[in-house]
């Protein structure tokens, strides 16, 4: 694979380990190229060798999974799922997207005896991308991109305020559009604020009028692809 490290935060894998080095003179750009695919600001990315699940590459986040064990560890260099059957099938996955040439491909794990559900989105380098990493990496027409979804979403304040003087909306219709986005029902918003049912059931229409949705699951939807971004893997 790669033949050295990249300046500032590390995330190289080579021979089994990741590199830290305090000053480089002459970053890696075969590296830098890889951190296109899995910029730091993104669910956990790896850039995997579909033959042999040697990690090429990994971003920050996928990092802190793999030190913490949950959902996968790096072990010699290489991508180890909870369970051997697991790691089978993500092999078996990955071979599979690169001999149909499948842009994209998703498998679910699901094994309480190791960690929680996830699911492990394969998105194979298309167009230019897929022609540099040909050209310019080891094994690069091997690579395939691979990243980590939880199916747990948070809800990001910044949005939600942004969300809300968009429509208008009153912090406190705000604060409701967020509670219902996160699964509560109407009494359950009604004890945690402390007014009755009726009150949020006005609240509610009135969220309706504004946002100009037709119904409750409407207002959700709009939440939640607007201001929800992937939640954090926790260890069992």
């Amino acid at each position: 694979m790669l033949q050295g490290p990249i300046t500032g935060p590390e995330h190289w894998l080579g021979a089994g380990r990741v590199h830290a080095p305090t000053h480089i003179h002459q970053p890696n750009l075969d590296a830098e190229l890889l951190a296109l695919l899995c910029p730091d600001w993104r669910p956990p990315m790896l850039v995997l060798n579909a033959d042999t699940l040697e990690v090429a590459y990994a971003n920050i986040r996928a990092l802190d999974a793999a030190k913490r064990r949950y959902p996968f560890a790096f072990r010699q260099g290489l991508l180890e799922l909870g369970s051997r059957e697991d790691s089978q099938r993500l092999r078996a996955a990955l071979i599979r997207v690169l001999d149909t040439d499948l842009s994209t491909c998703t498998i679910i794990v699901d094994d309480p005896q190791f960690g929680p559900t996830y699911g492990l989105r394969l998105c194979l380098p298309q167009g230019f991308m897929r022609e540099v990493l040909e050209r310019r990496v080891e094994n690069g027409n091997r690579l395939v991109v691979v990243e980590v979804t939880t199916g747990r979403l948070s809800l990001s304040g910044e949005d939600l305020a942004s969300l809300g003087a968009a429509f208008g909306l009153t912090a406190a219709e705000t604060q409701i559009l967020a509670h219902l986005a996160e699964g509560l029902s109407l009494s359950e918003i009604a004890a945690i604020r402390r007014v009755g049912i009726e009150t949020v059931r006005h609240q509610c229409k009135r969220l309706l009028d504004k946002t100009r949705s037709r119904r409750q699951s409407d207002l959700v939807k709009l939440v939640v692809a607007l201001c929800a971004h992937e939640g954090e893997v926790a260890a069992a």
